[in-house]
């Protein structure tokens, strides 16, 4: 009786876990990792004045688009004193001049 029960056991897991992985996909056994979005720094330009444009870019290593919370996709300047908001959302592979942000030189 001890056998069958152990197989019945197996089996009611093993089907509780099937079933939580349709109802929760995002949350499987088996996740993929998620590899870092890089952004560099594409080229400064000098405007003159004392005035700095920044141009960056991104590299995304992974094979699908990552999305971030919007108001977590920013950069600090003016000595972190200051935030804008540039592009939460990233494409596959690396990407140049993105988006640009202006400086003071002494910044």
């Amino acid at each position: 009786m001890k056998h069958i029960y152990r197989n019945s056991h197996i089996f009611h897991i093993f089907s509780l876990i099937l079933i939580t992985s349709f109802l929760f996909p995002d949350t499987t056994l088996a996740q993929k990792a998620e590899l870092e979005v890089e952004l560099f720094v594409s080229c400064v330009e000098d405007l003159g004045n004392d005035t700095l444009v920044a141009y960056f870019g991104y590299d995304n290593p992974n094979q699908e688009t990552i999305t971030v919370q919007a108001k977590k996709s920013f950069i600090a300047y003016n000595y972190t004193r200051d935030e804008k908001y540039v592009i939460n959302i990233f494409e596959p592979g690396v990407h140049d001049k993105v988006f640009s942000q202006k400086f003071p030189s002494d910044d």
